[in-house]
């Protein structure tokens, strides 16, 4: 969960705009397992007012209400998976089939209230963080660049598996893009844990090239 943390911490100035109405599947918050989420918002929120101006502060509290983050990757690199982890629940299908499962993007909103304490005072604050579930991508296109720039995300999360296709320049391009729209970029080895070691290692010393881009 550090990339979350990361972006809570460090949220930039973005325009406000409507989330685009992308398919939506909504799981249960109080039967779930956000409490996690809802304690990274609690130590978010002071970390944030203890290392910035209090006008930065409220800025970036304001944006927290609601933000985004986008996962993409090659198909079958475990997306759908990551997003369940991520909310402690299954949202997102998934499968052990080798056909890729997620067609078309998807917006899985987590959406609930945190507890706060200020000033001897107990109550609660709505938030909503929209996770994008993305088509796995073979080639670069167009598209992709037009999924960032209509959902805005804080982060986006590129995944890539022990065992599965990934094309360098096509991630290079990627971070490229996410750095000119000051969007955050996680590189996230899903199935970490297999017995390819040999392929996992090459993976990861891929992302470290990778995230030299400039």
């Amino acid at each position: 969960m550090n990339f979350i943390k990361s972006c809570i911490l460090s949220t930039e100035k973005k325009e406000e705009e409507e989330i685009p109405q992308l398919p939506v599947e909504s799981p249960d918050v109080k039967e779930s397992g956000f409490k996690h989420l809802f304690e990274i918002q609690r130590i978010s929120k002071k970390q944030l007012y203890d290392r910035n101006p209090e006008f930065v502060a409220k800025y970036a509290e304001e944006k927290l209400k609601q933000f985004t983050l986008v996962v993409c990757g090659a198909p079958k690199t475990g997306k759908s998976t990551l997003i369940n982890a991520i909310c402690g629940k299954a949202v997102a299908d998934t499968s052990d089939s080798l056909d890729a499962l997620t067609t078309d993007t998807k917006c899985y909103p987590v959406e609930g209230a945190y507890p706060v304490i200020e000033e001897e005072q107990d109550y609660q604050k709505k938030f909503r963080i929209n996770i994008y579930d993305t088509k796995g991508i073979t080639s670069w296109d167009l598209s992709i660049i037009d999924i960032l720039k209509s959902t805005n995300p804080i982060c986006m999360i590129y995944c890539a598996t022990p065992g599965t296709f990934a094309d360098l320049r096509m991630v290079e391009e990627l971070i490229k893009e996410c750095v000119r729209l000051k969007i955050f970029v996680a590189l996230v080895c899903t199935n970490m844990w297999t017995n390819d070691d040999e392929h996992r290692e090459t993976i990861m010393q891929e992302f470290d090239n990778v995230l030299k881009v400039k």
